[in-house]
């Protein structure tokens, strides 16, 4: 799988599409980051522990760090709105 961050946590799945702005790729193909999926930056540093394998590690914990109000979502999502316009 393939992840990154997102500069906005996502909304609702009928929302609106929102403008977004994302990290680089992290290429994680055992899957062991799926647990920090809608996380921000500074929770998963919190959690980092968990993912054993040291270059995936390295990887998150940077882009974490540089992003800590960004959310983990996977690469190609469609962030929407959290909003609901009346």
């Amino acid at each position: 799988m393939k992840y990154c961050f997102y500069s906005r946590k996502n909304g609702y799945p009928s929302g609106d599409p929102a403008k977004y702005f994302f990290s680089q790729e992290i290429n994680d193909s055992d899957n062991l980051s799926k647990d920090f999926i809608d996380l921000s930056g500074s929770e998963i540093i919190k959690k980092i522990d968990i993912v054993t394998n040291k270059e995936l590690h390295d990887k998150i914990l940077q882009l974490a760090t540089t992003y800590p109000n960004w959310y983990y979502y996977q690469y190609g999502i469609q962030i929407t709105e959290s909003r609901i316009f009346i």
